[in-house]
């Protein structure tokens, strides 16, 4: 058997990043990126049909102009499990108005503006993985392949709006998936430290807590037993649940300004707030 032709064609991969990198689309104003990916894939083979935005930016809490997109490929072996290959379509605002420049092997944005490499060289990447396995990146016969999806995320510079708004079930039932961000393209990142941060206000009702305490709902006594269930349950300190690993914690147990969640000690407390 003839070993397979993994090549890509190269200058058209620079050429497609060099087309994405001059479009201006900051995070949160994706649409004209979006045009232009869509204009790109058609052009490497992706039928119309396969193309679609979701309704992400609907749920979004901050101004989106459109959806992730959306690519479905069939794959010449849909005997295959189905595999997900995402990257984001928006730039930080610094790269707004950035003018690309090519210098032999390097490129550069012309000005005092940001380039957008982060993550444009991602959507030239995938955009270029679909015009190879398609036959239009130069390689004829096309390379066989599962099914696949490719998605293209919007405000990932902002805060993952796109991705944590996205529904699982419009990716077509992926069983793997491979995010084309971040350093060189030997690097393989397999697992990260993140951080969920949230908050809780609990409103009591105060009462004398020397002559009428049943009158009172404790804030303070609130969050504790909140607390406690939680410990009880496995979900603080270490945790271990389903196979996964992590942490919990209470940074934050006061009250309004980081005061104390209570005044005086003969008053029901009325306010606690715990941040972690």
């Amino acid at each position: 058997m003839a070993a397979m032709d993994l090549s890509i064609d190269a200058e058209r991969a620079v050429e497609r990043l060099m087309r994405f990198l001059a479009v201006e689309s900051v995070t949160g104003r994706e649409r004209a990126i979006g045009a232009e990916v869509e204009k790109a894939l058609r052009k490497a083979g992706v039928p119309a049909s396969a193309i679609r935005y979701d309704s992400a930016n609907d749920r979004v809490p901050l101004p989106t102009e459109t959806g992730n997109l959306i690519v479905q490929l069939q794959g010449t072996r849909p005997d295959l499990p189905r595999l997900l290959f995402s990257t984001h379509l928006d730039t930080v605002p610094l790269c707004a108005g950035a003018v690309p420049v090519r210098s032999k092997n390097r490129i550069t944005a012309q000005g005092d503006t940001a380039l957008g490499g982060d993550n444009r060289t991602g959507v030239a990447c995938l955009v270029t993985l679909a015009a190879t396995l398609l036959g239009r990146g130069g390689i004829t016969p096309p390379l066989q392949h599962p099914p696949l999806t490719l998605l293209f995320t919007v405000r990932e510079e902002s805060g993952l709006f796109g991705a944590r708004y996205l529904a699982p079930a419009d990716l077509g039932g992926v069983t793997m998936g491979f995010n084309v961000d971040g350093k060189g393209p030997a690097d393989l990142t397999v697992g990260a430290v993140g951080a969920e941060r949230w908050e809780v206000e609990i409103a009591g009702r105060a009462a004398h807590a020397g002559v009428h305490p049943e009158q009172g709902i404790s804030a303070t006594l609130v969050a504790s037993l909140a607390l406690a269930e939680a410990a009880r349950g496995g979900w603080f300190g270490k945790i271990r649940h389903d196979g996964r690993e992590g942490t919990a914690n209470v940074g934050v147990f006061g009250g309004r300004e980081g005061k104390g969640a209570g005044e005086a000690t003969n008053v029901v407390t009325d306010y606690a707030y715990l941040r972690g």
